[in-house]
């Protein structure tokens, strides 16, 4: 193929000819399109001059350009070639170049790991979305979806997923095609609890052929297996782990095995679980390292699920960095990345995550700072909903609750609402917060961190060992001081 005839050079060629530089943009013909240096600068140098004040879009005369680029010499085009389809011509072979160089990137090494093939992969989506053409829409071609919208919430009231609990959806109608929600807090507060309630509830919703999945970084499968078949035997997990059943609810936890069973061979409907987590009939050594986005969008497309949970996401590798660690960096990346796979696949999708020591210092009511590590959670998600363990009033014998906190909501206002604390047996809805000052009320009597208690039974010990008791007495003292003081600045 002679240089003019490479169609790179012939699109310029068009462009002067049939002053079709417009068409061809909105065709998707951009810059990084071209691998010709020649070509690639004459067509930056050709839009800069339509964008010239008094130019109105219009292109220099083929003798003019000529003049400037003394290496242009038309060829000739042919008849049934268009603007259009020369466009798609040269996005077909920059794809194809820049594919095979991912291919050759990956051939050159001499052994290849998962993690290189991943890395691989990852590269080839990128190129992939950076040649899909964007498309628009107009608003007015849009006015039926407010119109769909609120007749569905007029007739039918939950429109999405629902959640166990009625005061939250009323507020979100349920969970939708793209939804990102944050389940976070501070260690042993429920988190997961909370995620096997919806998980458990969500189920009895469930057609045939549709499916959750649920990744694990953090529980294994046998331990998420009897938490939900606890909850959905609506039988206490401290008398199921201590093998306390009696005859009679050991009769129940079999009827709800059994339809787990059912669901999943009957009508093929149930839970996918995937994750470092979940036990896997490979060897050790063949296990992948971690688990990135990556992966679980390619499980979402072979499952297709109504709804995606990942527990203990903090753990997630990153597909962009090949990093396991808590920066800013990584998690920005986790977070950006499964917000865009909500959107992509129209999958609600929730994680749980952790909470940092911000709500130590003050009574966090609206604020999302203490979403652990990164602010990206909290920009990216739609809602995030931190839970609290809420110890029950001195001297009286109130059962336990848990405090369900609605933050970065972005369509409803909500404090927040409370739920018996009694998982996996009872965590019926209780009342919904309208009041700032219950809310304060509440947090104040949160059950303490896990990790504070730790810090202060190792101080004790260590005035015990090294100061003496009277050291012990003034150690916790100051220590439980501060940690009453951070509750009530």
């Amino acid at each position: 193929m002679s240089e003019s005839q490479h169609p790179e050079v012939l699109a310029i060629q068009m462009i002067l000819e049939r002053r079709c530089l417009g068409e061809m943009l909105k065709a998707g013909l951009r810059e990084e399109h071209f691998s010709m240096l020649n070509a690639k600068e004459a067509f930056s140098f050709l839009i800069d001059y339509s964008k010239e004040a008094g130019q109105e879009g219009s292109v220099p005369s083929t003798h003019w350009f000529q003049k400037k680029h003394i290496w242009y010499s038309p060829g000739v085009i042919p008849d049934a070639m268009t603007p259009v389809s020369l466009t798609k011509e040269i996005i077909d072979l920059s794809l194809q170049r820049e594919a095979a160089g991912v291919a050759a990137e990956l051939s050159i090494k001499p052994y290849k790991s998962l993690e290189d093939l991943e890395l691989a992969i990852g590269k080839m989506r990128t190129v992939l979305d950076g040649h899909k053409q964007q498309v628009s829409v107009t608003a007015g071609e849009s006015v039926d979806l407010v119109r769909q919208w609120y007749k569905e919430g007029k007739e039918k009231g939950i429109t999405g997923l629902p959640y166990p609990w009625d005061a939250l959806n009323t507020k979100t109608r349920g969970m939708h095609p793209g939804d990102y929600v944050i389940l976070y807090g501070r260690p042993k507060q429920g988190k997961t609890s909370v995620c096997i309630e919806i998980l458990a509830h969500v189920l009895t919703k469930l057609q045939p052929n549709q499916h959750v999945l649920f990744v694990s970084y953090e529980m294994t499968r046998t331990r998420l297996m009897n938490r939900l078949a606890c909850k959905m035997a609506k039988l206490r997990y401290d008398h199921f782990n201590e093998g306390k059943l009696t005859e009679a609810e050991e009769q129940m936890l079999e009827l709800a095995l059994a339809d787990l069973e059912t669901q999943q061979l009957k009508y093929n409907r149930g839970i996918h679980f995937m994750g470092p987590a979940i036990e896997t009939t490979r060897s050790r050594s063949k296990r992948t390292k971690g688990c990135s986005v990556l992966d679980i969008e390619q499980k979402v497309e072979e499952v297709n699920p109504v709804l995606v949970i990942a527990d203990g996401i903090l753990h997630a590798s990153d597909t962009r960095t090949k990093k396991r660690a808590r920066g800013w960096d990584v998690m920005s990346n986790i977070s950006s990345d499964i917000k865009l796979m909500a959107l992509t696949y129209k999958v609600p999708t929730i994680v749980v995550h952790q909470a940092n020591r911000e709500g130590e210092k003050e009574v966090n009511i609206d604020s999302q700072r203490d979403i652990g590590y990164s602010d990206a959670w909290g920009q990216d998600t739609d809602l995030s909903l931190k839970i609290t363990r809420i110890r029950p009033k001195r001297g009286t014998t109130d059962p336990p609750q848990t405090l369900i906190q609605t933050k970065g909501t972005r369509e409803f206002q909500m404090l927040g609402f409370t739920i018996t604390g009694k998982f996996f047996d009872d965590t019926t809805f209780v009342e919904e917060i309208v009041d700032e000052k219950k809310l304060i009320e509440l947090l104040r009597r949160a059950q303490p961190d896990v990790l504070d208690e730790a810090s202060v039974k190792t101080a004790e010990k260590f005035a015990k060992d090294n100061l003496g008791a009277q050291s012990e007495l003034n150690a916790s003292t100051a220590i439980a001081n501060k940690q009453r003081d951070g509750r009530q600045e």
